[in-house]
């Protein structure tokens, strides 16, 4: 038989219950049973970062064709 007196202990799964004395309960401290607030929602990343990959893309390109029209124009030299 346990000497530990009736009272709220931490059981051997880390969940406060009350211990009657010889054996725990099934009695969860007050509030024990609600679920902690969800976090705060967030906007989705991904329309962002497809729009920057699109506008840098586009960059890239245009400066690819400058490149090759200046070329174009000065004959190759």
């Amino acid at each position: 038989m346990s000497q530990t007196p009736a009272g709220w202990y931490a059981d051997p799964h880390g969940t406060t219950r009350w211990w009657d004395g010889s054996t725990w309960t099934d009695r969860l401290p007050p509030g024990a049973g609600s679920a902690p607030p969800p976090p705060p929602a967030r906007a989705p990343l991904a329309p962002v970062r497809l729009w920057m990959v699109l506008v840098a893309g586009g960059i890239v390109v245009a400066g690819i064709a400058a490149v090759v029209l200046v070329l174009l124009l000065s004959g190759g030299e």
